[in-house]
């Protein structure tokens, strides 16, 4: 038993989809210093836990304690994230609405979130291609990573 506090608590966690498949009550700690992987077989609900947690998918029921702060199921991605294995991103978009989309789906006001937007794309130099579609620079310029991690991490600005 550790006797730290968990960074992350989570008690009685419940996705459900409208077929009335998910994820029930499931329950755990994660600690300082500890290392975490979920592993089970493919439709276990790995990715419905992950994408409940970051808020890509509603949290039918549950608490989820952070750094002893009660995280609102229903808008958990202002504090936790992941990047999924697949890409999410739309290749047909230009650069800007691409990165555009962290902020906003993390519940950020549209020129609040076109100011993080600016400020993330400027700091990894992209400024000058930001309204090119992605498309077009998927085997050069722009490498899928970069514009991946700033998704994600825009609202941590």
């Amino acid at each position: 038993m550790n006797n730290e506090k968990p960074i992350l608590l989570v008690k009685n966690l419940s996705v459900t989809y409208n077929n009335g498949a998910g994820i029930k009550n499931i329950n755990f700690n994660i600690y300082p210093g500890d290392f975490v992987a979920l592993v089970g077989s493919n439709g276990a609900g790995k990715s419905t836990l992950l994408n409940g947690l970051s808020g890509i998918q509603e949290i039918t029921e549950g608490t989820i304690i952070y750094h002893d702060q009660y995280i609102n199921p229903k808008n958990p991605y202002r504090i936790l994230g992941f990047s999924p294995q697949n890409q999410v991103i739309d290749w047909y978009l230009n650069v800007f609405d691409n990165v555009l989309l962290g902020p906003l789906l993390a519940g950020f006001d549209k020129k609040r979130s076109e100011e993080m937007t600016l400020k993330a794309l400027n700091k990894v130099n992209l400024q000058q291609n930001i309204f090119s579609e992605c498309l077009h620079f998927q085997s050069s310029v722009l490498s899928p990573n970069p514009l991946f991690c700033i998704f994600y991490l825009l609202f941590l600005l």
